[in-house]
């Protein structure tokens, strides 16, 4: 559909996004762990090339933070696409700040706006909204002029490979060794908190970002410090 960028933001809720277009090599992913930050890149992007820029983040308060950059970029007629992350419905609203109400997040301030709901077989209609929803941001429909428009996604779960070696770090983006190493510390994190933690997966797995991070190939050793750092009893 013309898409060429993609800004992301570390997060578990996120990472069946942030795998789908990573695996895209004709999309350049840039990694930034403020999702501020990524918006304001964003919305760079976007003016510079003239052409839509993805903007993608986990639930809560995450997406909270691209307010300013979409109210700035809905004035300046900036096409940008946000793909936030949520919580399936029967979570929302339980207390914690990633399980908010983000239906509708950005009100009057997005060109379009449509919550595709938990994964389906069936992605016709998945399709038919995302069609709509770049025509939208690129201003194609006629109805409204180029701006920011939001899709929003629920997940029962994070994405989570069964055995630990299949985890792939990509090579054909920017950072995202970065993002990787950032997701799975947060996924790693909000599993020490359930009961059911399996520690022995979680070593096996802290020792493969260890390893990797010391073949150069994740440069930011942020996300290690982050898990060896944590402590389930704090």
């Amino acid at each position: 559909m013309g898409v060429r960028h993609a800004c992301i933001s570390p997060g578990a809720r996120n990472s069946p996004l942030t795998f789908a277009f990573t695996e895209r090599s004709e999309i350049k992913c840039f990694s930034h762990a403020d999702e501020r930050s990524s918006a304001f890149f964003a919305l760079g992007l976007a003016k510079s090339t003239l052409k839509p820029v993805v903007l993608i983040c986990t639930s809560g308060t995450a997406g909270a933070n691209y307010f300013p950059a979409v109210i700035e970029a809905s004035l300046g007629r900036v096409p940008i696409i946000i793909l936030t992350a949520d919580r399936p419905e029967y979570l929302v609203g339980t207390g914690a700040n990633q399980t908010i109400n983000q239906q509708n997040l950005f009100g009057i301030h997005v060109r379009y706006f449509f919550d595709v709901g938990l994964p389906e077989k069936d992605q016709k209609t998945i399709q038919k909204k995302i069609e709509s929803a770049f025509n939208y941001s690129k201003g194609t429909e006629f109805k409204l002029p180029p701006g920011p428009v939001h899709l929003n996604f629920p997940f029962d779960e994070p994405l989570m490979p069964e055995k630990v070696e299949a985890i792939i770090f990509p090579s054909n983006t920017i950072n995202l060794h970065e993002q990787a190493c950032m997701s799975l510390a947060n996924q790693m994190i909000e599993n020490m908190e359930e009961s059911n933690f399996d520690t022995e997966k979680f070593a096996k797995i802290n020792d493969l970002l260890f390893s990797r991070m010391t073949n150069e190939q994740c440069t930011d050793t942020a996300g290690w410090k982050k898990i060896v750092s944590y402590s389930p009893e704090n």
